[in-house]
């Protein structure tokens, strides 16, 4: 009686044990795929207006199709936020093409101007310019278009932005904006969004984390093969 009573809590002991570690393996695998912000399930499907490129092209859905892209709406007069995370992005790449494959799987990024008032395609030009002058290739795309256009893009990000009242030729004008970062995957739909504040680190490790478990996703249900994985991870 004793013998089966001690083989009793042996048994349990071990039943704990199992049940113990697979806690610590979900708890490991969920702290894995955890990122600052949000997922997008499923992705969702987008639709481009005529906007406009710093290179005088007309935004297309193609545009953001075969590889990642990332989306980011601002100005060129905004004072901080702006300049600081697009600098952030610049320093996030240069670290992504230091690794093998880094340099061609790194996002595209499309800073959205969201005052075309002051925002022409020759400002936009030369304020991208300095973003991209770190790059072999370019890697910043500026767009703006019509006020009525910028409002229905940014409506499908859930991003929002005022323009302050000012008289005609008043250039001294702010811009309130959402300081997100979309990511929107190679099929062209928004998979993810980012809050800050932003980290080199953080946003590596963050867009690792989205493309493989879009992948992973992707792969058991069968769909495209064209989501491929992020090849790169934070120092």
């Amino acid at each position: 009686m004793k013998r089966y009573l001690v083989a009793g809590i042996l048994l349990l002991l071990v039943l704990s044990a199992v049940a113990w570690w697979r806690q610590q393996k979900q708890a490991e695998a969920n702290i894995a795929t955890v990122i600052h912000g949000g997922r997008v399930q499923p992705p969702r499907k987008l639709g481009v207006p005529a906007l406009w490129t710093h290179t005088g092209e007309t935004l297309r859905l193609a545009d953001f199709k075969g590889r990642w892209s990332l989306l980011y709406f601002g100005y060129t007069h905004c004072p901080d936020i702006c300049p600081t995370t697009l600098q952030t992005l610049v320093m996030a790449a240069k670290q992504a093409s230091e690794k093998p494959g880094g340099d061609a799987t790194f996002p595209r990024v499309f800073f959205v101007s969201v005052d075309p008032e002051r925002d022409t395609p020759q400002t936009l030009a030369n304020y991208i310019r300095y973003f991209n002058s770190a790059f072999s290739h370019p890697v910043f795309i500026a767009v703006s278009g019509k006020p009525a256009l910028l409002k229905a893009f940014a409506l499908q990000f859930n991003a929002v932005f005022h323009i302050a009242p000012h008289a005609p030729g008043d250039d001294s004008y702010s811009v309130d904006h959402s300081a997100a970062l979309y990511v929107i995957d190679p099929d062209g739909k928004l998979a993810a969004i980012l809050t800050p504040p932003f980290s080199v680190e953080r946003l590596l490790r963050d867009l690792a984390r989205i493309s493989s478990r879009q992948t992973g996703d992707a792969q058991s249900s069968q769909a495209s093969s064209s989501s491929q994985p992020i090849s790169f991870s934070p120092a």
